[in-house]
C-alpha cells in the first residue's frame, strides 16, 4: 500500500469468518478499497472433511453478505460476490448485485477457457456478464474466444463491450452479429474509427443491442461522450443506447 499499489482482497466465506464485515472494516483500515468474497468452494486444499464443514448455510451466507453490504458506503469500499450462483437471484438483486464484470486480457485468461465456463454456468439466467472483449495485442477475449461461450450458454446475457472487440471490430463483425445474447457499449472505440465505420458497426449489430459506456478512468468521458454525441444518430436511437437498452437488460 505505501507503494502506492491497488490492492484487491479476496475471502472465501466460511463459518470461521462471517462476520465479514469486521473483515472490510479491518482492511478499510489499512487502505484498501476494492475486495471480493465467494462461497468456499471444495476443491483444491478446501476439499477436505474438515474444510467442508466450514462451509455456510443459504441463509448465513446471505447473512454475511447483507451485513458486508451494510458498511461499504461507510467505508467507501468496492465488494464484489464472485459465486453468484450460490444464491437465489431475488437474492442477489436484493443485495444490491446486478452483473459480474471480467477483464480476460488483465486477469490473464481466454474466455473458452474452463474456468470461465463455470462463471457462466453461474450467471446463466440470473446476471447479466459484462466482458471486457478483444486487444489486437492478445487473444485472451478476441470474438474467436467469445463464441464458445456465447453457444454453451444461450441463456447468459453478455455484454460485449468496445463493440465487442477492441481493435478487433472486423472480427467482432464476422463473429457476432447472429448472436441474440449478446450487447455492445461504444466505449473505447470512437476516436480509433470513422464515423461512417461506427455507423455500419451499430447498425449491423443494431442500435437496440447498445448501451452507453465511456471506458472511464481510461479515457475522459466528457471527451467520449462529445463523440457519441457527434454521430448522426436521431433522438429516439441516442435514447435507446442511453438508457432503453440498460432498462430492458436490468428490467427497471
Amino acid at each position: 500500500m505505501a507503494a502506492g499499489l491497488i490492492v484487491s482482497v479476496n475471502t472465501p466465506l466460511c463459518s470461521l469468518n462471517t462476520d465479514y464485515a469486521a473483515t472490510l472494516r479491518f482492511a478499510a483500515s489499512l487502505g484498501v478499497r476494492y475486495a471480493t468474497c465467494s462461497g468456499l468452494i471444495p476443491s483444491g486444499s478446501a476439499e477436505g472433511a474438515e474444510s467442508r464443514a466450514t462451509r455456510l448455510t443459504e441463509q448465513e451466507l446471505t447473512a454475511a453478505l447483507q451485513g458486508a453490504v451494510s458498511v461499504l458506503e461507510e467505508l467507501s469500499m468496492e465488494l464484489d460476490f464472485t459465486s453468484p450462483g450460490w444464491l437465489p437471484e431475488e437474492t442477489l438483486r436484493a443485495l444490491g448485485l446486478h452483473g459480474v464484470k471480467l477483464h480476460p486480457d488483465i486477469q490473464g485468461f481466454r474466455l473458452d477457457d474452463p474456468r470461465c465456463f463455470a462463471l457462466a454456468e453461474q450467471c446463466e439466467g440470473v446476471l447479466p456478464l459484462l466482458l471486457h472483449t478483444g486487444d489486437s495485442r492478445y487473444d485472451f477475449s478476441n470474438p474467436n474466444r467469445l463464441i464458445p461461450l456465447l453457444r454453451r450458454f444461450p441463456r447468459l446475457t453478455v455484454i460485449g463491450a468496445h463493440f465487442g472487440g477492441y481493435k478487433a471490430w472486423h472480427q467482432s463483425m464476422e463473429a457476432l452479429q447472429q448472436c441474440p445474447n449478446v450487447y455492445f457499449d461504444p466505449s473505447s472505440t470512437l476516436d480509433f474509427v470513422p464515423v461512417d465505420e461506427a455507423m455500419d458497426m451499430l447498425h449491423a449489430f443494431g442500435i437496440e443491442k447498445f448501451m452507453w459506456g465511456s471506458d472511464f478512468p481510461m479515457w475522459d468521458h466528457k471527451e467520449e461522450l462529445a463523440r457519441f454525441l457527434a454521430l448522426p444518430l436521431t433522438e429516439d436511437e441516442r435514447n435507446r443506447i442511453f438508457h432503453g437498452t440498460f432498462e430492458e437488460i436490468f428490467s427497471l
